[in-house]
């Protein structure tokens, strides 16, 4: 593959997509690396997030009600990943009970937004590390996402026990409105990269459903291939869907259930590619995290959490090429970091695990020129 990439370096292929074949390789043969993320809690590792703007900063939320800031561009020399930030149940606002998801304001490192088992979503001032604002649940929440693409509305919008979306305005300080139409607790969303007024969502009955926050009628679409043994639906899993991720481009929807399948939706038709992952072992009633690299070359790689372990899954074929076996309890998720090329996984052995590729191929960045756009399908990426 890499020869093939050369090659075609050679004869004016296009450069950018060299890159990502380099990069489509390094992600195909990570390693667990010699460096690693202090212990800071002694508690499992439920979520973690990178800032957008640097993929520099990793925000880690545990079981205990701990958050953590780490700095990921530290010096290799420094084998030990220290956090130059930390809030425990003690700090004034903190949350007491377990983080069960977290995410970095989109726009810039300022703001963090966290929610946990108390019901409460919080938004905190990163540079004083306390809550700015607050949003109060009167039901167990499971997820929340911020849309990364928004310029005209500033929606959070947050899965519930109560089988409610609920869009929370960070502007305002107040819930905008409710989306309804589940069946079930919603145990995942989140917003698409192409249009930022879509919403996808997965519950715990298997109904994965998009949603144009836009409308009255918000449901979009459903997406389905089998039918639901309890009621009889038509739906997308036989099992809770805990764990949803897009590709880059934003015209693939990946879903991952505890009926161990992991399926491929093309989003401007709303039916399955069928792709054979294989049965992955997934028996969490949480939110997973999944992650796919952002490949521009049409090859992808998926990581998907399983058992003690991760899948690393070519995305549109199904090829597996790994197993990551560095933890000794279940992994709740992973995370690319495309800046280190490095992967992080996290799992309630109180570990997060760094994984890169040992062999490093050095490229010379001055060789690459971005001339190249994709116009896509006008619905997904022109929403604003």
């Amino acid at each position: 593959m890499l020869l093939n990439g050369l090659q075609n370096r050679e004869i004016g292929y296009r450069s950018n997509v060299v890159k990502s074949l380099f990069s489509y390789e390094k992600f195909k043969a990570l390693k667990i690396s010699d460096r690693s993320f202090d212990k800071t809690f002694s508690a499992a590792v439920n979520c973690v997030d990178i800032d957008n703007i640097e993929s520099r900063y990793l925000l880690a939320g545990f079981s205990n009600g701990g958050i953590a800031i780490f700095d990921t561009h530290i010096p290799r020399s420094k084998r030990v990943i220290q956090p130059v930030a930390v809030i425990d149940s003690s700090t004034s606002g903190g949350h007491k009970v377990s983080v069960d998801c977290i995410q970095w304001y989109p726009h810039d490192t300022g703001l963090f937004m966290t929610l946990a088992a108390d019901q409460i979503l919080k938004v905190w001032d990163a540079n004083e590390m306390q809550v700015a604002d607050e949003f109060k649940f009167s039901s167990d929440v499971y997820s929340f996402d911020y849309s990364a693409r928004s310029k005209k509305h500033s929606l959070i919008a947050v899965g519930s026990k109560d089988t409610s979306i609920y869009l929370c305005d960070l502007k305002s300080g107040s819930k905008s409105h409710i989306l309804k139409g589940n069946k079930g607790p919603v145990y995942c969303v989140k917003w698409s990269p192409r249009n930022s007024n879509v919403l996808i969502s997965g519950s715990n009955n298997g109904s994965l459903i998009a949603w144009d926050v836009r409308k009255t009628k918000s449901m979009l679409q459903t997406f389905s291939c089998e039918t639901s043994t309890i009621d009889k639906m038509k739906v997308a899993h036989k099992g809770c869907i805990n764990g949803v991720t897009f590709t880059a481009d934003g015209l693939h929807l990946i879903s991952f259930a505890t009926d161990q399948n992991v399926r491929l939706w093309d989003l401007l038709s709303a039916e399955q590619i069928k792709v054979e992952y294989g049965r992955i072992d997934n028996t969490c009633r949480r939110t997973m995290q999944l992650s796919c690299t952002t490949d521009i070359s049409g090859k992808k790689l998926l990581f998907v959490p399983s058992s003690v372990s991760v899948k690393v899954l070519d995305i549109f074929t199904g090829d597996s090429y790994n197993d990551l076996n560095g933890h000794f309890r279940t992994v709740n998720g992973c995370f690319i970091n495309n800046s280190n090329k490095e992967m992080y996984s996290f799992s309630n052995d109180t570990n997060i695990v760094v994984w890169d590729y040992l062999n490093k191929v050095v490229i010379d960045e001055s060789i690459y020129e971005d001339n190249w756009s994709d116009d896509g399908m006008a619905y997904w990426k022109n929403g604003d």
